[in-house]
């Protein structure tokens, strides 16, 4: 194709420009800091200079183009980029990119540059067109993406303010067991609400932070290609496809809390409406979306495979939710089918959903104890242990000095009356008066625990009279009893 050498002006020009920006977009691969734009129209060239990016160099490099080299030009403000197969952008198939000092002065560059185009920018441009005349929101405070961030902000602040739940990193994982995280015996013994809750808590503000940021990266535009309504939809409903999932691949092994699952939904809702409306979308629009996509589950699934602690059984579950709702509920950019089709997507999505979400309620394992039980045990279990621990100690004190003489043997014989055989008979008494849940292994495990507490007790009777009448008997009695209670206990571990 000839070039367009048309808006190539007599006199030769000169600008300054910049090659990269303390947080801007640009991207150039061939040239970086500061340097000139020279525009020769009467040799029909262009040459840019600025500093290599070759490592370790601070050499000038320049850079010589024709109008022939130069088509798609593009402006936004002071940024201008065009597309090219010279150097490192025509090599990498990237855009050429630089910032002029103002963006009248890009205007008045863009006006010297060739007006060549082909037609995957026109197909771009008219999507872009197309994508600006959906309906949505034109500011991140009121849109769906901008509500959700905004909500798992709060949810955030809330439990580390007021719940003791920590800022940076976790200072208490209580919290997060009471009010809404995602674990199996939890979730399936009747609380199910944690399904949905556990994707608004983050463990520290950087967990926060990151799928905050991953979330607003492609969320707005999900968020108008679906419709609000949609969209929403997909985030809920993958974030517990990922807790589900979660509790089928860990059990009750852990506690998840986090958005990531609902996050990697919307990334593979983004696969999924691509895939499903792949014809509508520009080649120069899709393959970024769809690198960007796979980018992110990719590094992010492999680093929750090398990182102990990640969740990666949520971010499966999520991506995959989104990935087949994504393309199921997906709907055209054409004005006058979208509403129609969004009421009757919503509706089959729904239905999809709720079949799926019941699939997985009804095959998750079950567990034979509840959480609050199991709390309010290990609670007891912690103040029993410590003074239980303090009187084994004293008592083989008070045993070794009995059997020096007939005073010291008195003296253990009334030890045992006064002290131990009161310690088991009183917490065997506190322990009678526990109440669990029928059938549950907390209910089972305070039963066996109750009769090792008066199996202990009658054992030392047993020793009481040993020592007092010198009976090897009631000392034989007693060897029996603490080996039984050794025995209980031991039945108990796992």
């Amino acid at each position: 194709m000839p070039a367009d050498n048309s808006t190539f002006l007599n006199s030769e020009r000169a600008f300054t420009v910049k090659y990269e920006a303390a947080f801007s977009p640009v991207e150039n691969f061939d040239l970086g800091g500061a340097g000139q734009l020279i525009i020769r129209p009467n040799r029909g060239s262009l040459q840019f200079t600025g500093q290599s990016r070759r490592i370790f160099s601070w050499k000038q490099k320049t850079l010589d183009f024709t109008a022939a080299d130069i088509w798609n030009v593009v402006q936004e403000g002071e940024k201008l980029s065009f597309s090219t197969g010279i150097g490192q952008s025509g090599r990498k198939n990237k855009r050429f990119e630089f910032l002029c000092l103002t963006a009248d002065e890009a205007a008045a560059v863009r006006a010297l540059l060739p007006t060549r185009v082909d037609a995957d920018l026109t197909e771009e441009q008219d999507f872009t067109v197309r994508l600006s005349l959906l309906p949505g929101s034109s500011s991140l405070l009121t849109s769906v993406t901008g509500l959700i961030i905004a909500a798992n902000i709060v949810v955030f602040a809330v439990m580390a303010t007021f719940l003791n739940a920590g800022w940076l990193e976790v200072s208490s994982m209580d919290p997060y067991i009471r009010f809404g995280a995602n674990s199996g015996a939890a979730t399936t013994n009747g609380e199910w609400w944690r399904l949905f809750t556990s994707v608004f808590m983050h463990f520290g503000l950087l967990h926060l932070a990151l799928n905050m940021w991953s979330l607003l990266s492609v969320g707005s535009l999900l968020e108008r290609l679906l419709s609000r309504s949609l969209y929403l939809f997909l985030y809920l409903a993958s974030g517990i496809g990922g807790s589900l999932t979660s509790i089928g691949w860990h059990g009750d092994e852990t506690w998840s809390a986090g958005a990531s699952g609902a996050v990697f939904g919307i990334y593979g809702g983004l696969l999924g409406y691509g895939l499903r409306e792949k014809k509508t979308l520009p080649r120069a629009v899709w393959t970024p979306l769809q690198k960007s996509a796979l980018t992110f589950a990719g590094y992010n699934l492999f680093y929750g495979l090398v990182h102990p602690g990640i969740d990666n059984a949520a971010h499966v579950g999520g991506l995959l939710t989104g990935l087949a709702l994504g393309w199921l509920i997906a709907v055209p950019t054409d004005l006058e089918r979208r509403p129609a089709l969004i009421r009757k997507h919503l509706r089959l999505g729904l239905a999809v959903a709720v079949a799926g979400i019941a699939v997985g309620v009804a095959v998750v394992p079950r567990f034979d104890y509840l959480v609050h039980e199991e709390i309010a045990w290990a609670e007891w279990a912690k103040d029993y242990a410590e003074k239980e621990t303090e009187l084994i100690k004293h008592d083989e004190e008070e045993r070794k000095l009995a059997g020096s003489d007939a005073a010291s043997a008195a003296k253990y014989v009334q030890w045992l009356g006064t002290n131990v055989i009161p310690f088991w008979d009183s917490w065997a008494s506190q322990l009678a008066g526990l109440h669990y849940t029928p059938g549950r292994r907390t209910e089972h495990r305070r039963a066996v625990v109750l009769e090792y507490f008066r199996t202990q007790s009658e054992s030392y009777q047993h020793l009481r009279a040993g020592v007092d009448r010198d009976d090897a008997e009631e000392v034989k009695l007693y060897n029996e009893l603490r080996e039984k209670a050794g025995l209980l206990l031991r039945s108990l571990q796992p």
